[in-house]
């Protein structure tokens, strides 16, 4: 303590009691006015999910508006479209059926994952 919060003390000491807890009161409620605040607690944020919707087979413009509105205000968001080199006999899933160009023929994430909101989805085009 310094010299003169020394004295300070002293000084309420010799006064009763009762004057003794008002200043006490007093000087707890200054001293407090001064310290720091205490840092506010960040809230939580907790980021939408979306389920990534099953696009293979769709052709490429209609996968984009799926891909978007799966959170309207947080949608997913379509990625590159790759385009594989001479592949010759495309084929989707298990079907035997040759595939348009620009129909999605891969995507990454699988259909049905559960991801946060603005995950890029990833999809390969027939050509």
């Amino acid at each position: 303590m310094t010299k003169h919060l020394d004295e300070a003390i002293e000084a309420v000491r010799r006064l009763p009691l009762d004057k003794q807890d008002i200043i006490a009161r007093t000087m707890r409620d200054f001293a407090a006015a001064f310290q720091a605040p205490k840092p506010m607690e960040r809230p939580k944020v907790r980021r939408a999910r979306a389920r990534v919707p099953d696009v293979v087979g769709m052709e490429i413009s209609k996968a984009r508006k799926a891909i978007k509105s799966v959170i309207p205000s947080s949608p997913l968001t379509l990625g590159s479209v790759k385009v594989p080199h001479n592949e010759p006999a495309l084929k989707i899933r298990e079907n035997q059926k040759r595939v348009q160009p620009g129909t999605v023929i891969k995507q990454n994430p699988e259909a049905g994952a559960d991801v946060t909101a603005g995950t890029i989805v990833e999809v390969e085009v027939a050509k």
